[in-house]
């Protein structure tokens, strides 16, 4: 009867150390997916990032290409700058309808 106790607790205290490791591992995994998702964010936005200088490259070469022939691109310009042009043209045609309809 001795041995079948001294086998039980043995059983007992190894599925306990068993259960630890398992426990130990399972953290550890948890810690190396958040690791994972953690980079993976930061390779999207590093993505995001190389695209966007990308994009920007491209209307400044663009702009460059267009410049050369005398034409300004309207991503260059700010928003007021291109709402004053619109109201500066807005004004001239109303001019030029006045001047049609006076004559």
């Amino acid at each position: 009867m001795q041995r079948v106790d001294r086998n039980e607790r043995i059983l007992t205290e190894n599925l306990q150390c068993l259960n630890k490791m398992v426990v130990d591992e399972i953290n550890q995994m948890h810690t190396q997916i958040d690791s994972v998702m953690i980079i993976n964010e930061i390779i999207q936005q590093i993505q995001r990032g190389i695209e966007e200088c990308q994009h920007t490259f491209e209307i400044l070469v663009d702009a460059f290409l267009h410049a050369q022939d005398g034409v300004v691109q309207p991503q260059l310009s700010t928003m007021a700058k291109i709402k004053d042009m619109m109201r500066t043209e807005c004004l001239c045609r109303m001019d030029s309808i006045s001047t049609l309809f006076l004559s």
